[in-house]
């Protein structure tokens, strides 16, 4: 697969983590954006909503955690798909 496609699906199994997460009802929810791909002569392009608004990071993928305010949902969230996955995976670089 290409590596767009692999990011797309991947968003896809963060937006099925988060509707698992969700059912346990927590304090706060959690959602990811469906994204999408676009063949465009010849060129792929992975797309996604436009959301306006500000939006701060919580982590990322090479171990950043935000603490000037401690959001705990992100974080919770990240652990729980670590557990569900059994250890498989963990979903990480939460903005919100």
């Amino acid at each position: 697969l290409a590596a767009l496609e692999v990011d797309v699906m991947m968003q896809m199994r963060a937006k099925d983590y988060a509707e698992r997460f969700n059912a346990c009802a927590p304090p706060k929810q959690v959602d990811f954006l469906e994204a999408s791909m676009v063949h465009l002569e010849g060129v792929d392009f992975a797309v996604e909503a436009f959301l306006v608004g500000s939006f701060a990071k919580h982590s990322n993928n090479a171990g950043f955690v935000a603490d000037d305010v401690v959001r705990h949902t992100p974080h919770a969230f990240a652990h729980f798909t670590f557990e569900a996955s059994c250890a498989e995976e963990i979903v990480v670089d939460i903005q919100g």
